[in-house]
């Protein structure tokens, strides 16, 4: 699902590491969610829509997506 885009966007010349982002995405998906299961509840604390927003703006987009656009 998430490959073959990949490898359409970033063409031949990034084969070698497309492999890797499906276990970098889950190492940060993994250890953002435990970091915000275990972090106390306050004001600075995203509620899980949020969250999940984060994430997945993250992974689809980097983390400054209003710095470029994915053609």
């Amino acid at each position: 699902m998430i490959a073959t885009p990949m490898r359409q966007y970033l063409g031949g010349e990034q084969e070698a590491v497309i492999d890797y982002w499906p276990t970098a995405a889950i190492g940060l998906v993994r250890n953002a969610g435990e970091m915000w299961l275990g972090s106390a509840p306050g004001p600075s604390k995203p509620d899980q829509a949020t969250m999940a927003a984060n994430i997945t703006d993250w992974l689809c987009l980097g983390i400054a997506p209003q710095l470029g656009t994915i053609p």
